[in-house]
């Protein structure tokens, strides 16, 4: 081979090596121009896509990265939060801008930015950079917006189909009440406990009821009358169901001066639920009207196995100690003693003025279900969910809802004749649950 041809081989050969190395770095120049086939999608705040009605000060913010090359990643990310989406917009994120941080990560990612403000919506995107450090472009714009977040928030007031009878009976107070010297919440002794409370009247009531429960079975006899025997040992297997008032018209058997009622609480089955009360309340409606109430708390007196006639209203009980509160009402674990209710429905009239976007914030002791104009709002059975038969999603802090539903409204014409109408109710019969504890009837609020 002659020199000439020798040198236009390696002229070529030149040529091909710079054609290689041209087709090898090609990728590598467009990650530093920054261009990617790299998106972000499937925005979602605390797992749902835009939710309403969040109490989450921290929610937690997620995001895709799609790509359909082969080995794309993410190595940083960027979310802007801002309080409108003008403001998102102009890239000016006067809530939160994360800044450029260098991770994989792209799921549960905080919320760390000024004061979330209650029924404010914030508006968000996120952007990537890919494994070659290309910037994606920053995603589509979502939102999330806050429930009320604190009892000053709301503007409802807390309704129920209570009598003032029922309202007066809970205002009283009742305490569960147990023997003095034993940890009635953890470890109550098996066997009978006797209690007494004595009290003076001027005159007989016009009527007097009674309201009384205790572990596992209760007895209750009035000036030494038996007015409530011991229910029987239930089936083999089955659960004492204790902890629901019995009531007992007592009116017969009061008398004017000294009185007695006395009170035998057995614990036939000290492991089963754990924890051990006594609780009652004796309403006494005078000849004039007015009412008296007498509850169970510290001054009653109690005893382990007492003997002779001990529900006698002249029995000798100054060897007998002051019982012990073992919970106020509604407390953990022994909750509220009124037995469940039907469900109770409310209505709400003709709203006049123009709807432009509507929200409803609810809350309930007990299930409810919301309708507007005749429609369901929302697609479930009973709200809020249940989490077992014992338990019911409740108070201290309330689950809230809340539903966007200007579409229900229909058409503005038709406001004028719309109505609202909810309806609550307390379904599960274990109101002793830590759930079901509550300090007053179900009600409703929204």
């Amino acid at each position: 081979m002659n020199r000439s041809k020798l040198g236009l081989g390696l002229r070529q050969a030149s040529t091909f090596v710079t054609l290689i190395g041209s087709l090898i770095s090609g990728p590598a120049v467009a990650a530093v121009s920054g261009k990617t086939d790299v998106r972000t999608s499937h925005l979602r705040c605390d797992y749902l896509t835009e939710p309403l009605g969040l109490d989450d000060l921290h929610p937690r913010l997620s995001w895709q990265m799609e790509s359909a090359r082969p080995g794309a990643a993410q190595t940083a990310y960027q979310i802007a939060v801002a309080s409108s989406p003008e403001m998102l917009r102009r890239n000016h994120p006067d809530m939160w801008d994360s800044g450029r941080v260098a991770s994989g990560i792209s799921v549960d990612i905080p919320y760390a930015g000024a004061p979330l403000l209650p029924g404010k919506r914030n508006y968000w995107s996120t952007r990537v950079w890919d494994e070659r450090g290309a910037a994606v472009t920053a995603s589509q714009p979502s939102w999330w917006e806050m429930g009320l977040l604190t009892a000053l928030d709301w503007k409802a007031k807390w309704i129920s189909s209570d009598t003032a009878e029922d309202r007066e009976d809970r205002a009283s107070a009742p305490r569960w009440i147990w023997t003095a010297g034993e940890d009635a919440l953890k470890h109550p002794k098996e066997g009978k406990h006797q209690f007494r409370f004595d009290f003076d009247l001027e005159q007989r009531p016009a009527e007097a009821t009674l309201l009384i429960t205790g572990k596992d079975t209760v007895s209750a006899a009035v000036n030494g009358k038996q007015v409530l025997e011991a229910a029987p040992a239930p089936p083999w297997g089955s659960l004492y169901t204790w902890g629901t008032f019995g009531k007992l018209d007592v009116t017969s058997d009061l008398l004017v001066g000294k009185n007695l009622l006395a009170a035998e609480a057995n614990v036939v089955s000290p492991g089963q639920n754990g924890s051990a009360g006594l609780i009652a309340l004796l309403r006494l409606k005078m000849p004039d009207g007015k009412v008296k109430r007498y509850v169970s708390d510290s001054t009653w007196k109690s005893v382990d196995a007492a003997q002779g006639s001990w529900r006698a209203a002249d029995y000798d009980d100054s060897r007998w100690k002051e019982t012990a509160v073992a919970a106020q009402l509604g407390d953990d674990p022994l909750g509220t003693p009124w037995p469940p209710k039907p469900a109770s429905l409310f209505r709400r009239g003709q709203i006049s003025k123009s709807i432009r976007s509507a929200r409803l914030y609810v809350t309930a002791l007990g299930s409810y279900e919301m309708r507007l104009n005749g429609d369901q709002i929302g697609k479930e059975v009973l709200a809020p969910g249940c989490q077992g038969l014992a338990k019911r999603v409740a108070p201290g802090p309330m689950r809230r809802v809340a539903r966007d539903d200007a579409d229900l409204f229909r058409a503005a014409r038709e406001i004028r004749d719309s109505t609202f109408r909810c309806g609550a109710s307390n379904p599960w019969p274990n109101t002793r649950s830590t759930a079901c504890a509550s300090r007053s009837a179900p009600a409703v609020r929204c």
